[in-house]
């Protein structure tokens, strides 16, 4: 039937049903839909073309990310033309393919062929796998010049090292230098590289910035002698131009170690990890115990790519459940001794030294003081805790050492970076202080959230303890080690009522057996008597709930006796 009104009935008014459909996409369906041959669009390739132009004047007028993804939906074709000439590009081969960044790819070629956007940077902390993302987008940018029309990038599309420079006095030269341009022995040399660049299409990659971001200036220039040019920056930092968008690059997806060995294989992190896993082992095909082993080290290494890698590069001497062992005491296991791995990225450490040495004292101490929270923490809690202003979290957010959650307006630190400032601050000999105060903050937050479990806010109440729980049970288990009882006696009523409305019973009682052996190991008192009453009551009501028998109710008792002496 739809193939006979197309043939026969006149076409109708696609305006009618969908009045914001544009113009230009309402024409195209309608010389799709010709009666007439001699009229109707020639060609699937021509209605690809067609497409791919409506959906870029489109992109202009949503964000980032749904323009990359209304862009991805459109199948590209382009005209039938002869093959476009070789253009000039430096790009080094890659050893590997890319894994796992898929989405990145398509989000930043699109936004790279948005006429508004000049300068893009892609910020992330040291080993998530920038230079690499740019050298893939650049690499597709290619392809897509040998498969089409004329590139906007018709002039080059170039590579510039920045890591080798100690600062940016050779920026100006370096650039020339990859360009091929020669400076005449008179006139002003950066005049001489503007006019050089002002007519050029080109695409230059700016590659690690962090280092030199006092030339950054120079790269705005660039940018307004040569309206032709775009630069594709990466970098930990933004280089805080009028011109810049920043695209933030994180993880990858972290997958669920309690998922079936299919999914785990499919999962891009654990990819990754069997891609260097193979390298070393060819062929090797992980059991479903391995797959779960494999999620667990992408997990505690939240999904870091460089991290990954290199975890997978013990394969030779390690089994997955040993690396996943020695990660858990150290971070220092993630190193490489490959030759041609450049030496700033041959350990984790060595990733982490390096972005060290880019922040202030004051950023440095904040860093370690954070680096007591656990899951993210609040503004609140950040300046409370750890005596931080508005101003240096910005900073470490610009930096890429924090990332703030837009959603929610928490601060996130990655695992590993957590790990690396943590070990700084325990050998500053201030740790103590630190996580005194971070414990007094979440007992007493616990505390004073109780009212609010049994009123209308009820719902709130219970997202906020769920966003704080790692937290919380950092600082329950460090007051139970080092004598408050107070604040446990307060706070362990909202973790029984918790753990019962939530109905996670195991982690309720996870935290009172936890702490009653050490709350046990203190001298007597009242208020340790208190506590420990209160643990045991509230302990035992949960374990008679997961059916834990007969110690339930002889602990139940215990605790309504010691219970009654507060």
């Amino acid at each position: 039937m739809m193939l006979v009104n197309v043939l026969i009935n006149p076409t109708p008014d696609l305006h009618a049903p969908r009045p914001d459909c544009p113009d230009a996409l309402v024409d195209l369906i309608e010389r799709m839909l010709e009666k007439d041959a001699a009229a109707r669009i020639s060609s699937a390739r021509l209605v690809g073309a067609e497409l791919e132009a409506i959906a870029q004047t489109l992109a202009g007028a949503v964000n980032i990310r749904d323009r990359a993804t209304a862009a991805a939906a459109v199948t590209r074709f382009s005209p039938e033309s002869e093959p476009a000439p070789p253009i000039k590009q430096n790009l080094p081969a890659q050893p590997t393919p890319l894994i796992g960044r898929d989405a990145e790819l398509v989000e930043l070629t699109q936004v790279l062929f948005d006429p508004g956007t000049r300068l893009i940077t892609v910020v992330g902390p040291g080993g998530m796998g920038k230079t690499r993302l740019a050298l893939g987008v650049a690499s597709s940018l290619l392809e897509r010049h040998r498969a089409t029309a004329p590139s906007v990038f018709a002039d080059g599309i170039l590579l510039i090292e920045l890591a080798p420079l100690l600062s940016a006095e050779p920026l100006l030269p370096t650039i020339a230098n990859t360009l091929g341009f020669q400076f005449a022995a008179e006139g002003d040399p950066k005049a001489q590289l503007l006019d050089y660049l002002r007519e050029k299409r080109m695409l230059l990659i700016a590659d690690n910035f962090e280092h030199i971001l006092d030339g950054a200036p120079l790269i705005a220039d660039i940018l307004g002698a040569a309206p032709g040019v775009k630069v594709l920056a990466t970098s930990r930092e933004r280089l805080q131009l009028q011109a810049e968008s920043v695209y933030a690059l994180t993880g990858l997806d972290l997958p669920d170690d309690t998922a079936d060995a299919a999914t785990l294989e499919s999962n891009n992190a654990v990819k990754l990890y069997l891609q260097g896993a193979r390298r070393i082992q060819p062929g090797w095909k992980p059991a479903a115990d391995d797959l779960r082993q494999i999620a667990r080290i992408c997990r505690m290494v939240d999904g870091l790519p460089l991290a990954i890698v290199l975890a997978a590069g013990w394969m030779q001497t390690l089994s997955a459940a040993e690396i996943e062992d020695e990660l858990s005491r150290s971070i220092d296991i993630l190193e490489s001794d490959l030759r041609d791995v450049p030496e700033r990225h041959r350990s984790m450490r060595a990733v982490f030294d390096t972005s060290w040495q880019t922040i202030s004292d004051d950023e440095r101490t904040l860093m370690m003081r954070l680096s007591v929270f656990r899951g993210g923490l609040s503004r609140s809690a950040a300046q409370t805790v750890a005596d931080a202003s508005l101003r240096t979290l910005s900073t470490l957010v610009s930096k890429s050492m924090l990332r703030r959650d837009p959603d929610h307006g928490s601060y996130h630190v990655h695992e590993l970076l957590r790990q690396y400032a943590e070990s700084r601050l325990n050998d500053s000999g201030g740790a103590d202080a630190v996580r005194t105060r971070h414990s007094a903050y979440y007992l007493a937050a616990l505390r004073d959230i109780r009212p609010r479990l049994d009123g209308a806010a009820q719902l709130d109440a219970l997202r906020d303890i769920d966003s704080d729980l790692e937290n919380v049970r950092t600082a329950w288990l460090f007051a139970a080690r080092h004598g408050t009882p107070a604040l446990l006696r307060d706070a362990a009523p909202v973790i029984w009522q918790y753990a019962e409305m939530r109905g996670l019973y195991e982690v309720g009682l996870a935290l009172f057996d936890q702490a009653i052996p050490l709350l046990r190991s203190q001298p007597a008192a009242l208020q340790r008597d208190v506590a420990l009453g209160r643990m045991l009551a509230y302990g035992s009501i949960l374990a008679t709930v997961l059916h834990s028998g007969d110690a339930a109710g002889r602990d139940a008792r215990r605790g309504r006796h010691a219970a009654g002496r507060g």
